[in-house]
């Protein structure tokens, strides 16, 4: 062969550069139906058993952490079940009032729980049942009382809220006197009112208290009206410069009067 030719034909064998594979065979070999080419046939990762036994172990454990709570608090003697209502009969100590909301509120429940203590029934359930005039009703159907039965456990109650408002200070005796007569005449729409809202208790505006109201009103007028209209008796008995000093004495007295009845 001579040089100019580009390529020798290979000596022997079949003139192809490449061999072809025998018939039917492939390059690469499928696996068996079922099996995949990168699955592995292995358990699932340790990790997530470890998780689970971990999530079990935090879960009885603070079911055990609860029942040593609980054994602990009944070995020290605290009640596992819920509260009872409180007795209404007990005494209601009064804290010392910071300001007109805080006395008006504890009158308020000292009256409730004397009225309660009068029928036989919780602060609470007696509260709930005086809202309106259908459950009032509905509630004195259901414990057999009359009208006259609740105004009277309320005018006791009101009575009751005076005498523990008296003891802790926060009225006055000529208050507290005052306002007892006011109870007596009281009807049970007023009571009620004061069990909800005490205020004019305290804030000296008793003109939703009845008769100790025009009381009131009765006084400041005198006050008002003291040393007006004709004297000649009195100037007859005294002269008109004593009679103008007790004039005097008798506002002033009558000034501190109304200071002591509506501030304690």
């Amino acid at each position: 062969m001579s040089p100019d030719e580009p390529t020798d034909v290979m000596p022997g064998g079949p003139d192809r550069p490449t061999e072809v594979n025998p018939a039917g065979d492939e390059p690469t070999e499928l696996n068996p139906a079922g099996d995949e080419p990168t699955e592995l046939n292995s358990p699932p990762p340790a990790s997530s058993a470890n998780d689970r036994s971990r999530g079990i172990g935090v879960l009885v454990g603070a079911i055990v952490a609860s029942l040593v709570l609980v054994g602990a608090y009944v070995a020290a003697g605290g009640p596992v079940a819920p509260d009872k209502a409180a007795d209404p009969c007990d005494a209601r100590p009064w804290t010392d009032p910071q300001n007109l909301e805080e006395a008006a509120q504890q009158f308020a429940l000292s009256a409730a729980d004397g009225a309660a203590c009068e029928l036989g029934v919780s602060r609470e359930e007696l509260t709930r049942s005086i809202a309106d005039d259908q459950t009032r009703q509905d509630f004195m159907d259901e414990h057999g009382f009359t009208e006259s039965d609740l105004e009277d456990a309320l005018r006791a109650g009101l009575n009751r809220a005076v005498d523990d408002a008296e003891d802790a200070g926060v009225l006055g005796g000529l208050a507290s006197t005052a306002i007892r007569a006011a109870i007596k005449v009281m009807p049970m729409s007023t009571m009620i009112g004061l069990l909800e809202n005490s205020d004019d208790i305290f804030n000296g505006d008793l003109g939703s208290l009845g008769g100790l109201g025009d009381a009131i009103e009765a006084i400041t007028g005198g006050i008002d009206d003291l040393g007006s209209g004709t004297t000649d008796d009195l100037d007859q008995i005294l002269p008109q410069k004593d009679r103008k000093r007790l004039e005097g004495q008798a506002k002033e007295k009558l000034k501190q009067g109304l200071d002591d009845l509506l501030g304690p």
